[in-house]
């Protein structure tokens, strides 16, 4: 019997009837007479080169792209709750397909090696209880107060490559119990994946005009209890930050350690945006081992001291904004650096160009060879939203 192949199939129809139970919940639901539903998307194509440099080696040209349909439904039944979902359906071309083809689970269909992805963003049903919000399923959350680098912000993570910094979701029930206007407490539990959990409990609350936040966590995978306060607020400029600490009870030795961020932002005119944030890690062995190499085993993927991350836009009128975005790890002079121009077709199409460029590992969880690599994207997108 050809296992890989049937381990394949079985993956396409897991796939296959995790979309389908977004679209049967989300039609079961229309089956209600008060029931409100919603529906939009957009779809997006990304098209460009791939350059690749590496200063013992000949460099490298590779046609790369790919093209995604977005899907998002809302509907709700009066103010008893509601059920949210999102997916994606995707073909990636050139080295984006050959790559991909390596490395994922989630590959659906292969027609003339252009590879169709279907991804669940998420999937939730909420309940608006008089004493609290429950939500269950599939949730994006921003537990954080950082745009990037967020110690506290551990349950969803960034793509880094896309331009528009999206956000994955995590399989979460979460709890909201409000505790006056502007006060609160809420409590989440992720559900377990692949035997592992993270439980947090984060307090709440805004003295002055400025937000305060205090958290608590519990994560299996290192075994790792936290504890982490937040705070943003607004004076000439918006200020914001955390600070965490970390401790690992079963570690020999050097078991506490700590980070924390720092960022600003502002806005000139409502036509110049920008934010500055700066993070500190003081990590423990759990960190720095070498036989780390992939940032989903840390408790969060910036593993090195110091980070900087910068981001600058510029409205030039209704129609054209040009900016840009930098992202170092300074103690392996690692960079990550963006320059992006966005022309406003007509209402809802958008067409950017763009120029990226990477050096080196910005997560830091890979030792060090000593030889200068970059990789530098080259590409043209249209978004189109309905």
């Amino acid at each position: 019997m050809n296992y890989s192949k049937l381990n394949r199939h079985i993956r396409i129809l897991k796939n296959f009837l995790i979309t389908a139970s977004l679209l049967v919940c989300l039609i079961n639901s229309a089956a209600f007479a008060s029931l409100s539903l919603r529906c939009n998307g957009s779809m997006y194509s990304d098209l460009g080169a791939v350059h690749g440099y590496n200063e013992k080696t000949e460099d490298s040209f590779s046609f790369a792209g790919f093209s995604r349909l977005s899907l998002l439904m809302q509907g709700g039944v009066n103010d008893a709750g509601k059920v949210d979902g999102s997916i994606d359906i995707t073909t990636l071309y050139g080295l984006y397909a050959n790559s991909y083809k390596k490395s994922s689970s989630l590959l659906m269909l292969d027609h003339n090696s252009v590879p169709l992805t279907v991804q669940l963003r998420t999937l939730f049903v909420s309940l608006y209880l008089p004493f609290a919000d429950i939500r269950i399923g599939r949730q994006i959350i921003n537990f954080g107060k950082g745009k990037i680098l967020s110690p506290l912000d551990v349950f969803s993570t960034i793509d880094l490559s896309d331009i528009s910094f999206r956000r994955s979701g995590t399989d979460l029930v979460s709890v909201s119990l409000p505790m006056g206007l502007l006060s609160g407490i809420d409590v989440m539990g992720q559900i377990p994946a692949d035997k592992h959990t993270t439980l947090a409990l984060k307090g709440f609350t805004n003295i002055n005009n400025i937000d305060f936040s205090a958290v608590t966590m519990y994560r299996t995978s290192t075994d790792e209890i936290l504890a982490g306060l937040g705070f943003k607020g607004d004076l000439i400029a918006g200020f914001y930050g955390e600070a965490v600490v970390h401790y690992y009870p079963r570690a020999e030795k050097r078991n506490t350690t700590i980070n924390f961020m720092l960022g600003i932002d502002y806005s000139f005119n409502n036509s110049v945006m920008f934010s500055l944030e700066y993070l500190y890690n003081n990590p423990s062995s759990v960190y720095t081992n070498n036989s780390i190499n992939s940032p989903e085993q840390l408790f969060m993927p910036f593993a090195r001291k110091h980070y900087v991350f910068s981001d600058i836009s510029y409205m030039l009128n209704d129609l054209h904004t040009v900016g840009g975005y930098l992202l170092c790890n300074i103690q392996d002079q690692s960079l990550l650096g963006t320059i992006i121009y966005t022309y406003n077709i007509m209402q809802n199409a958008n067409l950017t160009v763009y120029i990226q460029g990477i050096k080196g590992d910005l997560y830091g969880s890979v030792v060090q060879t000593g030889t200068t690599t970059a990789t530098f994207h080259y590409g043209t997108a249209l978004e189109m939203k309905f």
